[in-house]
C-alpha cells in the first residue's frame, strides 16, 4: 500500500506539534498504531505527518532493490497475456502499452518536503520546543490500515545528532528516538 513516516515526540500536544509541522508543509493526524504504541515511552505521542496522502518515495525509506530487467519483461509479458485473455484486441493494449510508457516518463514532483535537511530541521524544531522531552522517527510501508496492522518495531534510543544522522540510514520498522 504505502509508506508513511511516524513522528514521535514526547510531551508535546497535538496543537503543538501541528504548528511546527505547518511551517514544514506537513499535515500531522495521530492515528495510534498498535505496534508502535508498544514501544512509545509514557507521555510519548506519535502522529503521520504526510505531505500528500502518504509519504511514497520518501528518502527516508531504504531503496527497494529493483527486478532484474528479465524479470521486468517477463512480467509484462504476463500482463499482455492476461489482457489476451479478458479480449484485449492488439490496438487497445497498444494504447495500454503507450500510456504506461508516457507514465514512467513523466516528471517525478517536486519533493522540496523530503530532503534529509528538510527532515532534519523538522526533527530540530520540534526538539527546541519547550515542553518536549524527546523526538524520534520511524519508517513503515504499511500493508493495510496504520492502526491496525501488526509489525515488529525496534527502538534505539540515541543522542539528537545521531537520529540526525540516522535519516536515510536507519532500518525499516526502527523507532529512531533522542531524549531531549
Amino acid at each position: 500500500m504505502c509508506y508513511f513516516i511516524s513522528l514521535v515526540v514526547g510531551g508535546l500536544n497535538e496543537e503543538a506539534v501541528s504548528s511546527v509541522l505547518r511551517v514544514h508543509d506537513r499535515r500531522p493526524f495521530e492515528t495510534p498504531s498498535k505496534s508502535i504504541v508498544k514501544v512509545l515511552m509514557d507521555g510519548e505521542r506519535h502522529f503521520f505527518a504526510p505531505a500528500g496522502h502518504c509519504d511514497c518515495g520518501t528518502v527516508l525509506a531504504q531503496p527497494q532493490e529493483s527486478e532484474p530487467r528479465g524479470n521486468s519483461d517477463a512480467k509484462l509479458q504476463r500482463e499482455i497475456a492476461k489482457l489476451v485473455r479478458k479480449g484485449w484486441t492488439d490496438a487497445k493494449i497498444e494504447r495500454w502499452l503507450k500510456q504506461k510508457e508516457d507514465a514512467e516518463a513523466r516528471p517525478k514532483p517536486n519533493r522540496s518536503t523530503d530532503s534529509i535537511e528538510h527532515w532534519q530541521a523538522v526533527l530540530s524544531d520540534l526538539s527546541t520546543q519547550p515542553e518536549v522531552s524527546s523526538v524520534g522517527y520511524l519508517v513503515h510501508f504499511y500493508s493495510g490500515d496504520q492502526r491496525t496492522e501488526l509489525f515488529s518495531v525496534s527502538r534505539k534510543q540515541s543522542s539528537m545528532d545521531e537520529v540526525l544522522m540516522s535519516l536515510g540510514n536507519a532500518p525499516e520498522d526502527t523507532l529512531m528516538v533522542a531524549e531531549i
